[in-house]
């Protein structure tokens, strides 16, 4: 009788344990964060996971298996209540909860964002649960397709850090499977369970579990024939299965089995038409990606052991090397079969059936695929080398074209920079680039190389297809460096759009929208309330439902009437709500979108004015309506951040003490909200520090020292040894070896650390230790006070050097403070907004911003 038939689940009498099913029984039993299996299809994790079920589910417990490619969701609400019937049709009499009363509150209108819903329905569960709740997610990577997988991954990823308010969260755990790395999984990697579950490698059989499937399966066979089956398969569990239903069928059929015969189940199966799982998949993989071709050429080679970490992973996710890789084993294909699947021949024929990588670039290009263009123009790049200087100037102008596109300024300007265009023979092009150069140039801080490009345009090319909006950038780029100058003409340009433009169009709206907006801002400068407010309305009037909150939030700024600023808040949260906006992603040319930036203003206003429609905006916007599905103890930190660069202060502590005193943000959000205080405020400095010190110290922050950091530190270490405190100063030394410093930090700060470190070894008496830091300053301060740093003075780093040289002699070190070079008001400088911008710019430019806090200074570059 055949056992070995063809099945999707293996029934339990022919399933074979495996080190994986230890693994999850652990993960599932300890209830204490997600597991996840991420492998290559046909591996049997389907099986795993229902053959968990199987062994650990008890009469009170309910295991509820979800496929989430058995269906399309046309938004999270759907995936959400699919959760939740599906739990309630297997939990049964194990929750008492009736479906009848679930469904008979969903058939109600309801305002409840579909995570917040799905949130209630869930805990309703919990609640009327007898045992624990596992909810097994099946093919995960399959909502990547939706625009809503972010939600529901940090949905789950909140329960785990949920349970300190809602104790029902504990009877529930999940396990999430799947074929792609979390990183493909996920946008958004900092909501990511990933981070915070347990990954599971699911393996081929061992020479031990595959003996033990040919006892399960009845196979009596001679130990040399047992032997050849586990050559080709090295017990891969699909190539297993099914070499051994071949030679079960043989037998049965009253034939012999040898090598022989073995062999030619073999070249059967998969070597005549390699149309059988899982080599067609794997070969499509491979025929899919240069990448991985390149992988398997440099395998060949030898050289498996410089391949990445993320392209070994991808390789096991393909299904062609196992995963034994992450235990530092050496990088070779797992089985025979596949090796000669993967031929060099077959890869060699792969190679020459590819259309040209320039050829794929341009058909991505106008797909509007542009980060595919960009790789492939890359890729091209990087194979021809110096040949690569002879593409056309055209192929240069789409892929600077693609980088404009993705946001990539500086290489867009890179590569329009080699799109030489004939002015004459390709105007249309020639003129688009220079439109183009002109916004990059404007978005990486270099103003008047901006207004030179639009002002080309708009001067000599009135016919083309971006004049208005050549005009419109213009005035902004005038705006922004040349405002007291150009004014008139300014309201010149954005008077003659408004009359010129047409309100019946698409294209006519947008460049009413922008230059009310633009008009509104002017006056606003001027200090003209009441001009300000009108055209902030006129710009309502054209705007689409997603940029109206950005439009409410400029008329709100401009207005100083209490009764004013709450009708336009008001207006801004409404708009929100009723238009069920999502936050978008933030893009430096979208000037009125919807993004995270609009949100903290909104949300810092509500908070300031009125309790109710903060809570209110702040609901909503938690309930997964945040694009991003952003988490809440970033959304709340960064809210803490905008009101100090609102200077509201107070209200900034408030929140704080709130957000610490309900364990909302972490230690080193805590950690950076006290610097930001003690960076713009003067009259509480040591309170703040000494509160920042004092989480600095603790072995929960975990971040990396900047240079504002270095500045905070320094002074209490400072401060120590000049009050013969050394155990204290030891302290922050230790504090500061545990942290870290920054990647980039300026040279000039790491020289003061490790100064502060050879004063305090000189002052214990280690002079051993004290010299060998000196040898290291030396040797660094050698280069440095010739060239300069930016963040201390050349004086100081003199000083540093002279007492470090001192240390032959034995002489008492003195702890110094940097003095900060004097910025002149044409040097240039770098500086770092609260919403993450970094531009540069000419410091006279900036210094009402920085002396008002709304940026912090980075470093002069240089002086015009």
């Amino acid at each position: 009788m055949k056992k070995l038939t063809s099945t999707t689940i293996i029934p339990k009498s022919l399933y074979v344990a495996r080190d994986a099913d230890r693994q999850l029984a652990t993960v599932i039993s300890g209830m204490g964060r997600p597991g996840y299996v991420l492998v290559a299809r046909q591996m049997g994790k389907t099986n795993l996971l229902i053959n968990a079920k199987r062994d650990l589910e008890s009469s009170e417990d309910v295991y509820a298996y979800i496929d989430l490619s058995g269906g399309y969701y046309e938004n999270p609400r759907d995936c959400f209540r699919n959760i939740i019937d599906i739990v309630l049709e297997v939990g049964g009499e194990n929750i008492s909860v009736p479906s009848e009363a679930i469904l008979k509150d969903r058939e109600r209108p309801t305002s409840l964002p579909a995570a917040k819903e799905h949130e209630r329905e869930l805990r309703g569960v919990l609640k009327n649960l007898k045992g624990k709740l596992v909810i097994i997610l099946d093919e995960i990577d399959s909502l990547t397709k939706t625009n809503f997988s972010d939600q529901v991954f940090a949905f789950i990823r909140s329960i785990y850090f949920s349970r300190v308010s809602y104790s029902e969260y504990e009877k529930l755990t999940y396990v999430l499977s799947g074929v792609a790395e979390p990183a493909n999984i996920i946008k958004d990697k900092s909501i990511s369970p990933f981070n915070i579950g347990q990954k599971i490698y699911l393996d081929d059989f061992n020479r031990a579990e595959f003996d033990a499937f040919l006892f399960k399966s009845g196979l009596e066979l001679d130990g040399l024939i047992a032997d050849r089956i586990f050559w080709w398969t090295n017990g891969n569990p699909r190539t297993t299965w099914d070499l051994c239903s071949s030679i079960e069928d043989a037998l049965l059929a009253g034939k012999e089995a040898t090598e022989e015969s073995v062999d030619e189940a073999v070249n059967q199966l998969y070597f005549g038409s390699f149309d059988k799982e899982p080599i067609d998949h794997i070969r499509q993989q491979v025929a899919d990606s240069k990448e991985i071709r390149n992988a398997l050429t440099q395998m060949a080679y030898g050289k498996g052991e410089e391949l990445s970490d993320a392209m070994r992973s991808r390789l096991y996710l393909a299904g062609i090397i196992g995963g034994s890789y992450a235990q530092g084993n050496p990088v070779c294909i797992k089985n025979r079969i596949i090796e000669r699947a993967l031929s060099e021949k077959w890869l060699s024929d792969i190679e020459r059936s590819r259309k040209s990588l320039l050829a794929l670039a341009d058909d991505k290009y106008d797909e509007g695929d542009y980060q595919a263009a960009v790789d492939f123009m890359q890729e091209y790049l990087s194979q021809h080398g110096p040949a690569a200087e002879s593409i056309s100037p055209l192929t240069y102008f789409r892929l600077a074209t693609a980088h404009f596109m993705l946001g990539n300024y500086h290489d867009a300007l890179k590569a329009y920079d080699k799109a030489d265009i004939d002015k004459k023979k390709l105007a249309q092009f020639y003129y688009e680039k220079v439109y183009r150069r002109g916004i990059a140039c404007f978005f990486v801080g270099l103003s008047e190389d901006s207004i030179a490009a639009f002002e080309t345009y708009t001067e000599e090319y009135s016919d083309g297809n971006f004049y208005r909006q050549a005009q419109l950038n213009l005035s902004s780029a005038y705006f922004k460096c040349n405002f007291e100058e150009k004014r008139d003409k300014i309201e010149a340009i954005n008077r003659e759009i408004l009359d010129s433009a047409d309100a019946e169009t698409v294209d006519g709206r947008e460049l009413l929208t922008f230059a009310s907006v633009n008009l509104s801002r002017m006056f606003g400068r001027e200090g003209n309330e009441k001009e300000a407010v009108n055209y902030a309305l006129e710009a309502l009037k054209t705007a689409k439902n997603e940029e109206r909150p950005a439009i409410f939030l400029e008329a709100l700024n401009k207005c100083t009437e209490s009764d004013d600023r709450d009708y336009f808040l008001g207006k801004a949260i409404e708009a929100i709500i009723s238009g069920e906006l999502e936050v978008q992603r933030f893009r430096q040319e979208n000037t009125f979108q919807y993004n995270h930036q609009v949100l903290l203003g909104i949300l810092a206003e509500a908070y300031i004015n009125s309790e109710s429609d903060y809570a209110r905006l702040w609901d909503y916007s938690t309930g997964g309506n945040t694009g991003g599905a952003i988490p809440s103890d970033k959304l709340e930190f960064d809210v803490i951040l905008t009101l100090l660069g609102k200077t509201q202060f107070a209200k900034a502590e408030a929140l704080l003490n709130d957000s610490v005193g309900n364990n909302r943000i972490s230690m080193d959000q805590r950690i950076a909200v006290y610097k930001y205080l003690w960076l713009l405020t003067g009259k509480e400095q040591d309170t703040y520090r000494n509160s920042y010190i004092s989480l600095f110290e603790s072995d929960d922050s975990t971040f990396k020292l900047d240079e504002t950091d270095v500045d905070l530190v320094l002074d209490a270490i400072s401060d120590a040894i000049t009050s013969k405190s050394y155990s204290r100063a030891l302290e922050h030394i230790a504090d500061v070896h545990r942290h870290g410093l920054s990647g980039n930090l300026d040279e000039g700060a790491r020289a003061l650390v490790e100064y502060m470190e050879m004063v305090l070894n000189s002052r214990l008496g280690r002079e051993a230790e004290a010299r060998k830091i000196a040898e290291h300053i030396l040797g660094k301060l050698r280069s440095l006070t010739k060239s300069g740093s930016e963040y201390v003075s050349r004086e100081t780093l003199e000083i540093v050097q002279k007492q470090a040289a001192d240390i032959g002699r034995h002489a008492i070190m003195v702890p110094i403070k940097r003095t900060q070079k004097k910025i002149g008001r044409n040097e240039k400088v770098r500086v770092k907004y609260l919403d993450g911008r970094v531009i540069e710019e000419k410091y006279k430019r900036v210094q009402g911003d920085v002396e008002e806090g709304k940026c912090e200074l980075l470093s002069p570059i240089g002086t015009e």
